[in-house]
């Protein structure tokens, strides 16, 4: 029993060190103050026994400012990696295996669409935007002995962060709430075997929530068939677009959970507003970054995604917002013309 008591004794130890020492690993400040440029009045920062930070100063733009500086604190690495993912930089840190999923953020171009989408904001969000990330700023650069161990895991060294970043992250989570790419690659493909009218007769442009899913009238499709009323819907047995149909794509999306329940059907008496944004909670750290944010005109409490200024959804004193997803046209597909000249680019424009 001699390696049992030597294990037993290991595991105290582990745990011991990992009670006393992972608090410190990432030690930021919590206490006292620090001086942060351009903050025209002074901003208070409580945080409560989870770490959530409250917000109270007299300007909006202090309180975003300090937003972005204890996001940082919180959550830097988070944002580094979304960071570099969008912008098709991973390969940088690790190496060949995230070569493909570089292509492919840098072929999506999320990121050139957020630089040009900084050049056209008006004075007032661009204000917003950069005190965020001024306040990021901050951190990056006056607390780098406080920075996240996993930074220094990884090997990463985050360069300042820019109002593009934030735009960025917001055209990810778009693409990422999307679902109708699939339907579209779909439809493209009824077309290219069925021909565009007979296409239009069976694939629905609006969806009635009470219909059955399209994988569910697979079957009623292949009995058309086989009384001849579809002569020419071969293409349930093409096996491509059997996978799009069964597995791919799944059954039709049409909505999400959003609802609200009446004063008086409440325990408390008041109004309850409850909503499922469809971004996942269940990984550390997750995907929401909770804050209060309170000056004399504003006071709210909700959360974030960690890069994104301000609040995403949450409440104030006198309601509440959530957000779900639609499911909607997100994703616009296009089919290019290979250069015949040069396989090895597509033409664009009108000849």
């Amino acid at each position: 029993m001699k390696w049992f008591k030597w294990i037993f004794f290991v595991l105290i130890i582990l745990i011991i060190v990992a009670f006393f020492m992972l608090p410190r690993l990432n030690n930021f400040q919590v206490d006292g103050e620090t001086r942060l440029t351009g903050i025209t009045k002074p901003v208070k920062a409580i945080r409560d026994k989870k770490g959530m930070a409250y917000l109270f100063g007299e300007d909006l733009y202090d309180v975003i400012k300090a937003q972005g500086y204890v996001t940082a604190q919180d959550r830097l690495f988070q944002m580094h990696i979304f960071r570099v993912l969008i912008r098709g930089q991973l390969s940088e840190s690790f190496g060949e295996k995230a070569r493909e999923s570089d292509i492919t953020y840098r072929t999506l171009g999320f990121y050139r669409a957020a630089e040009k989408h900084e050049r056209i904001l008006d004075k007032d969000t661009q204000a917003f935007f950069q005190a965020y990330a001024d306040g990021v700023n901050e951190y990056i650069l006056n607390g780098k002995d406080t920075w996240p161990l996993e930074l220094s895991l990884v090997g990463f060294e985050p360069d300042l962060w820019k109002v593009a970043d934030s735009l960025a992250i917001m055209y990810f989570l778009g693409w990422g709430s999307a679902a109708n790419m699939s339907m579209e690659i779909m439809a493209q493909m009824l077309i290219d075997k069925v021909g565009y009218e007979k296409f239009m007769t069976i694939f629905p442009v609006n969806i009635n929530p009470d219909e059955p899913s399209l994988t569910s009238m697979i079957p009623s499709l292949k009995k058309e068939k086989a009384e001849g009323n579809y002569a020419q819907l071969n293409f349930i047995e093409d096996s491509k677009m059997r996978s799009m149909v069964s597995n791919g794509f799944g059954p039709i999306r049409l909505g999400s959970n959003n609802w609200a329940v009446d004063a008086t059907k409440s325990p408390n008496g008041k109004p309850i507003v409850a909503s499922d944004p469809h971004l996942a909670t269940n990984m550390l750290p997750t995907t929401f970054y909770p804050v209060g944010m309170f000056t004399p005109e504003f006071r709210a409490v909700g959360v974030t995604v960690p890069g994104i200024p301000g609040l995403t959804l949450g409440r104030n004193e006198y309601i509440a917002i959530g957000v779900t997803n639609s499911y909607g046209d997100a994703q616009d597909l296009y089919v290019e013309t290979i250069d015949p000249n040069n396989p090895a680019n597509y033409l664009e424009g009108k000849k």
